[in-house]
């Protein structure tokens, strides 16, 4: 059984919890369950390293000890990924659907500024957060409370972290339901809070564009990682007198696309993490349905082991129905029809979301003209690539609020201070 890390050490917890395989439905292991007193154990460790320790004054030190890291998670890449498959102290809340990209994109800013970190698994994937510990632990030289790491099912352990004022930052990537309450329970302590949350991001193609580009983005887009990703575009914007067309030529992509166990390199699209996560998709599809938008192709749960459902296209969508408005996180997308530029900007802009979205056009000027209208972090423009580790990434309105990663994600754990001292008198 995998461990928790508090004060740099390797501990179990009082209780423990299934960690499912999401392709077969097997467990794969038991994990830690931590209670609110481990919470508050890694509290204590990770403020007393950041107050009595030279952790946050030895920059040195700390880039000798991000150097280990790095050098340990290439040597161990192979074990992480079949794993995969299966300012002060900051608390650090990830999510399940790139739970080693979300963890190492809190840690390592975190740390480079000199901060000390708990760190929390996602419940439903907790193994490879918790094996991430065990490298930290036993291959680097990081001090004991610097790093602490807890798995927990109990969302009093989360609220801990949250509301203890012992913690200075709070670092949340998952839904915008569970940001907003974060966000009102660290209030009472007036702490920084980053959130990472939802997003129901468009892909808008003009009138002009060529539809290659576009029509192989909806498709497989849709479906990576079985479309557990916030920005991923599940509205797509399309000319109304090109709508069936498009609509056709989509369908038959997601048709297509291959699923089934993710270690076959042969199959494109994952399970969804859970019966629960798909029942909420299949859910939301059969409502849709009923309220009126056309099934072309998908809306179904997959037979067998796991928990698979079929890519999924929608059309005649109401762009203020549930559909439409709220983030599915499956592998669902819904076509709606626009009349111009100055229309596929409104419609885009219909959503208390603003993380992503992408605009293809045979001109590039009139492409970033819509983009630059469109009210969300990052925009693709005619297939442009936006995610990199130097790429400030977040969302506007109820996507969130701070940017990860590049300098403004550094500068999100760090505070100005001014000093002053007595103007010496020239003698």
């Amino acid at each position: 059984m995998k461990r928790m890390l508090i004060d740099g050490k390797l501990v179990a917890a009082d209780r423990t919890y299934p960690s499912v395989n999401p392709a077969t439905g097997e467990v794969l292991g038991q994990a830690p369950d931590a209670s609110v007193a481990d919470a508050e154990a890694a509290i204590a460790a990770a403020r007393r390293a950041f107050d009595t320790t030279t952790w946050s004054t030895d920059a040195a030190f700390r880039a000798r000890c991000l150097g280990q890291l790095h050098r340990v998670l290439t040597e161990h890449k192979e074990e992480l990924r079949e794993l995969t498959i299966d300012a002060g102290v900051v608390a650090a809340i990830i999510g399940y659907n790139y739970p080693t990209q979300l963890a190492l994109a809190k840690l390592s800013p975190a740390l480079a500024a000199g901060c000390t970190v708990v760190l929390k698994a996602a419940p439903d994937t907790p193994l490879i957060t918790l094996a991430l510990a065990e490298l930290i632990a036993t291959e680097t030289d990081i001090p004991p409370g610097v790093v602490n790491v807890l798995s927990s099912a109990d969302v009093a352990v989360g609220e801990a972290l949250t509301t203890s004022p012992d913690v200075d930052v709070v670092t949340f990537t998952g839904s915008t339901a569970t940001g907003r309450r974060i966000m009102a329970a660290a209030s009472a302590t007036i702490k920084r809070v980053f959130l990472e949350l939802g997003g129901k991001s468009a892909l808008v193609v003009l009138d002009d564009a060529d539809l290659a580009g576009p029509l192989m983005v909806s498709a497989f887009a849709t479906c990576s990682h079985a479309g557990q990703g916030c920005a991923i575009p599940t509205r797509m914007l399309v000319p109304r007198a090109q709508l069936d067309a498009i609509a056709a030529q989509v369908a038959g992509a997601l048709q297509q696309v291959t699923y089934g166990d993710p270690r076959d390199p042969g199959n494109y699209m994952s399970p969804l993490v859970s019966e629960r996560q798909r029942d909420k998709v299949d859910g939301m599809v059969k409502r849709a349905v009923a309220a009126g938008a056309t099934l072309v192709t998908g809306g179904e749960k997959v037979d067998g082991p796991g928990f698979f459902y079929l890519p999924t296209l929608l059309t005649n969508v109401n762009p203020d129905s549930e559909i439409a408005q709220e983030e599915v996180f499956g592998p669902v997308l819904v076509i709606i029809p626009h009349d111009g530029d100055d229309d596929a900007v409104r419609i885009a802009n219909n959503s208390i979301y603003g993380l992503s979205g992408s605009v293809y056009s045979a001109s590039e000027e009139r492409a970033l003209a819509v983009a630059r209208r469109i009210r969300t972090g990052t925009v693709s423009v005619n297939g442009g690539a936006w995610f990199g580790p130097d790429v400030p990434f977040g969302g506007y309105k109820q996507s969130g609020v701070g940017r990860e990663m590049g300098k403004a994600g550094l500068e999100e754990f760090l505070e100005i201070k001014s000093l002053a001292a007595p103007v010496q008198a020239a003698s």
